[in-house]
């Protein structure tokens, strides 16, 4: 009995410790967007440079990175220009964080959503992308994956790699099994020709 007790608290050590192979700043994530925008996404520079997408900090247990849009004064806006966009990041990750190479995929996809959001260039779609996205889950699997291909077609695939097996570290077994279902696996990744 007590060596399966033993062994039981070695499994459980083993789970809830993190990999954490880099600590992040607030400065390298920030230098990050803005390389990756200048390289991979120059349409959206100017709106980096004015503000209206900007890196927000937000405390979760469960997420590391999201995007967010905000309408500037109500939901009722007029026109794209009237809505701003975030990359949240959470403050867990100047603690525990990837590799770079790691950051700088998972920020490519992030950005990705963003540039989707932008195209949707009136509330009607906008809302109708959220609703479709928080209500069907085939819909939301579809559009996670559609966004990975994204970086992976960008050369990001590796960093997307690490990505992955790092926050599976992170994740009960709730959540990497939704992770998964969601999300290109490192392992369906690596099957795929660059």
């Amino acid at each position: 009995m007590k060596i399966v007790f033993i062994s039981l608290l070695i499994s459980l050590q083993a789970y809830t410790a993190s990999y954490c192979p880099h600590k992040s700043s607030l400065e390298e994530i920030s230098q990050m967007v803005e390389s990756i925008i200048e390289k991979d996404f120059p349409s959206l520079s100017e709106l980096y440079h004015d503000q209206s997408i900007s890196i927000k900090l937000f405390k979760s247990k469960t997420a590391y990175l999201k995007t967010d849009i905000t309408p500037r004064s109500s939901f009722f806006f007029k026109k794209k220009d009237d809505l701003n966009y975030s990359i949240d990041i959470n403050k867990k990750l100047f603690k525990c964080s990837p590799q770079p190479e790691a950051l700088e995929a998972i920020l490519v996809h992030e950005l990705s959503h963003i540039s989707d959001y932008i195209e949707m260039d009136n509330k009607k779609k906008i809302f109708s992308f959220v609703v479709k996205y928080l209500i069907s889950k085939k819909y939301n699997t579809r559009y996670e994956r559609s966004t990975d291909m994204v970086a992976i077609k960008r050369g990001y695939k590796e960093g997307l790699i690490l990505y992955r097996e790092w926050i599976y570290q992170q994740l009960t077994p709730k959540q990497l099994r939704t992770k998964k279902k969601r999300y290109y696996t490192p392992e369906e990744m690596k099957e795929m020709d660059d």
